[in-house]
C-alpha cells in the first residue's frame, strides 16, 4: 500500500513538466498563429513566448495534473485585424490543437530516442523497482499523451473551447444570439461532457481509441527511424 502511494506520487510529479509544456506550446502556437495573421494582441499581451506563466492557469494545471483534464489560460484575440475574418479564425483556432499534435510528435522523438539510448523498453508499465532512466521517461511519454489528449479534447464541440468556436466561426450571424444563450452555460456543459467521458463509454470511442491510435502512430514512425538503438 505504501510502495502505490509512493509510486503514485512520483507519477503526479512527473506530469507536471509534460503538462507545462503542453499547455506553453498551444498557448504559444495560438498567439504565433495570430500575430503572423497580422493581430498584435497576443503580442502585447506577453503571449508570444514560451514562458509557462504566461499561459498556466493554476487551477487548470492543478486539474490536469490530479484528475487528467483542464484548462490554459485563453489567448485573446481581435479577429478585426485579419484580412479573411472567417478564414483566418478557422487558422487561428485550429492552431490551438495542430501544435499539440506537433507537439506531441516531438515528444514521441524524445520518448523513443531516450528509451532506445538508456535501454528502456516502449511502453513500460512504472513500479517501485524501475530504473531511474524509466521515470524520467515517463516524462516524455506523459508529455506526448497529454498533447495528444489536449487536441482531441479541446477540439470537444464545448462552449469555450476550439472545437466550439470553430463551429461558430461558421455560422451566419442569425445564429449568433442561440451561440451566446449556450455560452451561458458553458461550465454545466463542461462538468456534464466530463461526466460523461469519465463514467460512459462515450470517452473510449471519443478520446482513448482516437489518441491510443495516433500516438501509437507516432512511435512507429520514429521507431522505424531509430529502431537501431533497440
Amino acid at each position: 500500500m505504501g510502495d502505490n502511494i509512493i509510486l503514485l506520487i512520483l507519477e503526479k510529479l512527473l506530469c507536471i513538466p509534460g503538462a507545462l509544456f503542453a499547455f506553453t506550446f498551444k498557448g504559444f502556437c495560438q498567439a504565433f498563429t495570430s500575430d503572423r495573421l497580422g493581430d498584435p494582441t497576443p503580442r502585447n499581451m506577453g503571449k508570444l513566448t514560451m514562458n509557462p506563466l504566461k499561459h498556466i492557469d493554476i487551477i487548470g494545471f492543478i486539474f490536469i495534473v490530479f484528475f487528467g483534464f483542464g484548462w490554459c489560460r485563453p489567448v485573446q484575440v481581435n479577429s478585426r485585424y485579419y484580412k479573411h475574418i472567417k478564414r483566418d479564425c478557422a487558422i487561428q483556432i485550429l492552431s490551438g490543437p495542430v501544435g499539440c499534435l506537433v507537439g506531441g510528435f516531438g515528444m514521441a522523438l524524445l520518448y523513443v530516442l531516450f528509451c532506445g539510448l538508456f535501454n528502456v523498453e516502449i511502453g513500460e508499465v512504472l513500479t517501485t523497482t524501475s530504473s531511474a532512466a524509466s521515470f524520467i521517461s515517463f516524462i516524455f511519454y506523459y508529455g506526448m499523451r497529454l498533447c495528444v489528449f489536449l487536441c482531441l479534447f479541446y477540439m470537444l464541440p464545448i462552449p469555450g473551447f476550439d472545437g466550439f468556436n470553430l463551429i461558430a466561426n461558421f455560422l451566419p450571424p442569425r445564429a449568433y444570439s442561440a451561440v451566446y444563450s449556450i455560452q451561458k452555460y458553458s461550465m454545466f456543459i463542461f462538468i456534464g461532457v466530463i461526466l460523461l467521458i469519465n463514467y460512459t463509454p462515450l470517452g473510449t470511442y471519443i478520446l482513448y481509441i482516437p489518441a491510443n491510435a495516433i500516438m501509437n502512430g507516432f512511435l512507429r514512425v520514429w521507431l522505424s527511424v531509430f529502431g537501431f538503438l533497440f
